[in-house]
């Protein structure tokens, strides 16, 4: 039993995975809840309208939007921007073009270390008087 402190709250909770405790959990889907009903209804919002209609915190919405949760209209102003390249983006850390640079440089890195095929060592005949018989395949 892994026992951690929220990293909201800082209360003292059984750790299952989620380093936010069950009330924050709770907290927090209401809040997303709150931003996804506004977003709805007004989807070129930018941040700043968001968190003064819904009281979220910007942080928050960052957040949603960095994990993929949360994603913006392509008419709302970008909010965030690629870790790599720095273009600007709606939704996730990278942009398309350095996403997929990065899942091929993983699929690359992924394939240098895939096992090789076990090719076994071809058997040779061994002298019969040792008591064991070994046949060959043809």
């Amino acid at each position: 039993m892994d026992i951690k402190q929220c990293r909201r709250c800082r209360k003292i909770f059984q750790y299952r995975g989620n380093p936010t405790c069950p009330d924050c959990i709770r907290e927090l889907d209401t809040l997303f809840d709150a931003v996804k009903n506004f977003l709805y209804d007004n989807p070129r919002s930018s941040i700043a309208e968001i968190c003064q209609a819904t009281d979220v915190p910007e942080s928050d919405l960052m957040t949603w939007m960095r994990e993929g949760r949360l994603i913006m209209s392509k008419e709302a102003p970008p909010a965030l921007r690629c870790e790599v390249c720095g273009k600007p983006i709606h939704s996730g850390r990278w942009c398309p073009a350095c996403h997929a640079n990065v899942v091929k440089g993983v699929e690359d890195a992924a394939g240098s270390f895939a096992p090789k095929p076990d090719v076994p060592a071809p058997r040779v005949a061994e002298d019969d008087s040792k008591g064991m018989h070994i046949t060959t395949r043809k």
